[in-house]
């Protein structure tokens, strides 16, 4: 459209266009989703403390998506998967449209880590040939990280994923 036309586009009409470009550049990119709200949490293990930001994925579509399509993450970021309800330990989670590996750490309310386990990016376009990983223990939040998050810090079974309270302190159940 020329710009000496631009006088005959009406307001709405330029705002829709400005939308559908924006939204095709977050296509382009990858970064297809909306951001999800974060919370500031912390891994703590016996002897030290380590930064997270995570968003939180809390309704069943939020969950579904996950960090589907993400290119990369921070190294301090990752994903706090909340459930209302304590999960069994065949409940899983797969790798389905995920292009970056990630570890995840299932927790129970309180934090306390219960089990750890990498997850590989799965590149078939048929979700049922994408491997699950069960938890192998109860469970009601899930956090992923990027991989080799726990493992280069020491971070393990036993250790706790909490929340940070007003003063920074890491002492809060996560959620």
């Amino acid at each position: 459209m020329a710009c000496s036309s631009m006088s005959r586009v009406s307001p709405s009409r330029l705002v829709l266009t400005g939308a559908l470009l924006a939204l095709s550049a977050c296509h382009a990119t990858g970064e297809n989703r909306v951001r999800l709200d974060t919370v500031d949490l912390c891994a703590k293990t016996v002897s030290e403390t380590f930064p997270i930001v995570a968003e939180k994925a809390v309704t069943s579509s939020q969950r579904r998506n996950g960090l589907m399509g993400r290119e990369s993450i921070g190294e301090n970021e990752g994903m706090l998967f909340v459930y209302q309800e304590t999960r069994p330990p065949e409940a899983n989670f797969w790798m389905y449209r995920t292009l970056i590996p990630l570890d995840i750490a299932y927790t129970g309310r309180d934090g306390e880590i219960r089990a750890i386990r990498e997850m590989q990016p799965c590149a078939s376009e048929d979700a049922t040939q994408c491997p699950r990983y069960p938890a192998g223990v109860e469970y009601q939040l899930a956090l992923e990280m990027p991989q080799g998050f726990f493992r280069q810090r020491g971070i393990g079974v036993g250790d706790r994923i909490m929340r940070l309270d007003t003063e920074g302190a890491c002492n809060l159940p996560p959620v």
